[in-house]
């Protein structure tokens, strides 16, 4: 993992709903995990983090970024 959640590209920020932006086609959980370079604790309390502030949605059991 080369990423942590304290980043400043990352803490606070959309940084997951961006990956998924950028994504040409639906993404998964896991190619967004694998994407996101994220330790799997930093990659879930961003997820948190990143869903409870309506960055991203999940319908359907696909994440969305909005």
């Amino acid at each position: 993992m080369t990423k942590s959640r304290f980043d400043d590209d990352v803490r606070g920020k959309p940084y997951l709903a961006n990956l998924l932006k950028r994504s040409t086609k639906k993404i998964t959980l896991d190619d967004l995990f694998k994407k996101a370079k994220l330790s799997r604790v930093d990659f879930t309390k961003q997820l948190d983090f990143e869903i409870k502030q309506k960055m991203i949605v999940e319908r359907d059991g696909q994440f969305e970024a909005v």
